[in-house]
C-alpha cells in the first residue's frame, strides 16, 4: 500500500496530534504542547512592536542620521528598512558601538548625551527575538518631547567654493577657509552646522583665527589647487582650541542666557571636515557654518583653553603607553569650567581629565573617554547648571593612553605599516595628548593691548629693588593670551643672548600659561633651578628697558 506524506511524518512523530473536538479516535491531546503554544501566542502578543515600541525608539537613538540623506548608510526610519536591518542594528547597540557616544556615563552627565537606557536596548532584543512584528499603527504612541528647535541664524559662513572630497582613501582631511568676515567684535549665542554632502561629512571642526595668524592659513591655502588645504591633525596655524564641534546628530549649541563666545573684530574662522567616501561617491560639498551672533557685549564670555602633553613618546610596540601631566591653576581666582573635549591621533585609546582640589579631598572627573575612537571626537557640554569651579591652586590632570603594538597600525598601500616610536605632531603617523575645557568669564572689552596696559600698571606697582623677570611674569593676569604673548614677548627679545636658559624652561611654560595666572609663582613651583638660571640671565636684560618696544607690541585681547 502507498505510504502518504502525512502518514509518513506522523510514522515518523513530526506530525502533531490533533487537539479539538474532533481529534480522531485513538489519538492523544497533548496538554504541555498546548500550554506551551499559548505561552508563546502570549510572549508574541506582549512583545514589542514596531508602530507602539521601536519607531519611537529609533527616533530618539538612530533616526538623527539613520534617514534618508543622513551621515549613516543605511535609514531606519521605516518599517521596511528597520526590519532588514534590525540584526546588526541591535548588535551594534548591544557592542556599545552604536550611538556613538564615547564619554563614560559614571564620570558625568553632558548635553545631547547618545546613550541607550537598558530598558530600550532590551526592548530591540526583545522585537528582534520576537520576529521583528509590525503592530498596529493605532497603536503609536504621541512624540514624547518636543522637536529641536534650531535657532534662526544672523550669520551663515561657508568656504568660498564647494570641495570635491578625494576618492583615493576613504579619509579626507581637509581645511576650508570661511568667508565670513569681522569688522567689529562679535560674540555668538548659538551655532551649528549644516552638512552640505551629508552622507560624505563626518565630522567638522571650526577654528577661530586671529588676525596675525591669517596671513599663515591664506599661504596654507594657496599651496593646493583645490579649495582648502588637507590638514589632519589640526589647522597648521598652531590653532588649537575649537570654536565649534559637530558631528551627526548633534544639536545646535547654545550657550547660557547672558554668555557667548567672541570673535575679534578682523578674525576669520576655519572649518577642518572630515569626509568618509566609503558609503558614498564623491560629490561637490558646501558645509556651512551657521551663527546667531550679535555685536552686544554679553555678560560672561566662553572661551576653550587647551591642555596640551607635548613632551609625550611612545615606544614602538608599547601596547599600553601612558601619558599625563598637571595643570595646576595659579589665577587670582577660581575658574568656572562648563564643558570639556579630548583629541587624540589613531593610536589613541583612552583620554580623561579630572580636577585635583589643593586642599586634598575626592578627584572630579570633567571627562572620561575610554574607548577613544578619532571618528566620533566632539565637545562636551555638562549638563544644565553642573559646572565645576577650579580654584586657585587647584589641578586639572590629563591623562591619555595608546596601543602602538603592530596588530594596531594603520595599513597604507595595502599593508599594514611596522610600529614606530612615535612623537607629538600633526601628521597621521604623529600622535597628541591634548585636552580642553570650556569656560565661562566675565565679560571685558576686546581692546587688542588690554593685557599689556593691565600689565604694565601692575609692573609698576612692583617694589624699585624687585627682580625684572618676576615682577613682569607675575603681572600678566589671569587671561592665558596675556601670559603667553608677554613670556614671546621677552623670550624673543632675550634669545641672543639667554638662548641656552630659554631651552630648559619651555615644557614648563606650558602648563603654566595656557590657564593663565601668575607665571612666576608657576615657574618658580614648576621648574626652580631652571627658572633661577632665566632669571639671571634675561633680568639684566630687562633693566636695560632693551624689550620693553617688544612688550608694548603684545597685542592679546
Amino acid at each position: 500500500m502507498r505510504t502518504t506524506p502525512l502518514a509518513l511524518l506522523a510514522a515518523l512523530g513530526l506530525l502533531t496530534p490533533a487537539c479539538d473536538a474532533d481529534q480522531a479516535p485513538g489519538t492523544t491531546h497533548d496538554a504541555a504542547q498546548d500550554a506551551a503554544d499559548a505561552s508563546d501566542d502570549a510572549a508574541k502578543t506582549d512583545a514589542p512592536t514596531w508602530h507602539r515600541d521601536i519607531q519611537p525608539l529609533l527616533a530618539r537613538h538612530c533616526v538623527p542620521c539613520h534617514q534618508a540623506g543622513g551621515a549613516a548608510p543605511f535609514a531606519l526610519d521605516a518599517y521596511a528598512t528597520a526590519k532588514l536591518m534590525a540584526g546588526p542594528s541591535v548588535a551594534a547597540v548591544e557592542a556599545g558601538r552604536m550611538p556613538p557616544w564615547q564619554a563614560d556615563p559614571d564620570c558625568r552627565s553632558y548635553e545631547g548625551e547618545r546613550i541607550v537606557p537598558e530598558a530600550d536596548e532590551a526592548a530591540l532584543r526583545a522585537w528582534l527575538d520576537a520576529g521583528t512584528p509590525e503592530g498596529d499603527p493605532a497603536d503609536a504612541p504621541p512624540p514624547s518631547a518636543a522637536p529641536i528647535v534650531t535657532p534662526t541664524p544672523t550669520l551663515v559662513a561657508t568656504p568660498a567654493e564647494a570641495y570635491v572630497p578625494d576618492d583615493t582613501a576613504p579619509d579626507d582631511y581637509r581645511c576650508l577657509l570661511l568667508d565670513a568676515t569681522f569688522d567689529e567684535d562679535t560674540f555668538v549665542t548659538a551655532s551649528w552646522v549644516v552638512p552640505g554632502a551629508g552622507p560624505l561629512v563626518h565630522h567638522v571642526l571650526i577654528y577661530l583665527v586671529t588676525p596675525d595668524s591669517l596671513p599663515t592659513l591664506e599661504a596654507l591655502d594657496a599651496q593646493s589647487a583645490e579649495p582648502g588645504y588637507p590638514c589632519f591633525g589640526d589647522t597648521g596655524a598652531g590653532t588649537f582650541s575649537p570654536l565649534g564641534t559637530w558631528v551627526p546628530g548633534m544639536d545646535p549649541v547654545v550657550q547660557r542666557d547672558g554668555a557667548a563666545i567672541a570673535i575679534p573684530k578682523g578674525s576669520r574662522l576655519v572649518m577642518q571636515v572630515h569626509y568618509n567616501t566609503l558609503t558614498a561617491d564623491p560629490e561637490p560639498d558646501l558645509t556651512a557654518f551657521a551663527m546667531t551672533a550679535t555685536t552686544t557685549p554679553p555678560e560672561r564670555l566662553v572661551e576653550t583653553l587647551p591642555l596640551p602633553g607635548k613632551d609625550l613618546t611612545i615606544a614602538a610596540g608599547d601596547p599600553d603607553a601612558r601619558y599625563e601631566r598637571l595643570f595646576t591653576s595659579y589665577r587670582s581666582a577660581p575658574m568656572r569650567v562648563i564643558g570639556a573635549m579630548g583629541h587624540m591621533h589613531l593610536l589613541g585609546e583612552a583620554i580623561s581629565i579630572d580636577l585635583e582640589p589643593a586642599g586634598g579631598g575626592d578627584d572630579v572627573c570633567l571627562m572620561d573617554i575610554p574607548r577613544w575612537d578619532f571618528n566620533w571626537q566632539g565637545g562636551l557640554r555638562f549638563a544644565g547648571d553642573d559646572f565645576t569651579d577650579v580654584a586657585p591652586g587647584d589641578g586639572l590632570r590629563l591623562r591619555c593612553r595608546w596601543d602602538n603594538s603592530s596588530e594596531n597600525q594603520p595599513t597604507v598601500n595595502g599593508e599594514q605599516v611596522a610600529p614606530a616610536d612615535v612623537a607629538w605632531g600633526e601628521g597621521t603617523r604623529d600622535e597628541m595628548c591634548l585636552g580642553y575645557v570650556t569656560i565661562e568669564r566675565p565679560y571685558e572689552p576686546l581692546t587688542p593691548y588690554a593685557c599689556t596696559e593691565a600689565r604694565d600698571a601692575c609692573r609698576a606697582q612692583c617694589e624699585p629693588d624687585a627682580d625684572p623677570t618676576a615682577c613682569l611674569l607675575s603681572c600678566v593676569g589671569d587671561r592665558p593670551g596675556c601670559g603667553i604673548c608677554s613670556a614671546q614677548a621677552f623670550g624673543k627679545c632675550a634669545v641672543p643672548a639667554c638662548a641656552l636658559q630659554l631651552l630648559p624652561i619651555r615644557e614648563c611654560v606650558t602648563p603654566c600659561a595656557v590657564l593663565g595666572g601668575d607665571l612666576d609663582a608657576c615657574m618658580r613651583a614648576e621648574c626652580p633651578d631652571d627658572y633661577a638660571a632665566l632669571r639671571a640671565c634675561v633680568s639684566p636684560i630687562l633693566a636695560t628697558g632693551a624689550c620693553d618696544e617688544a612688550l608694548a607690541a603684545c597685542a592679546a585681547p
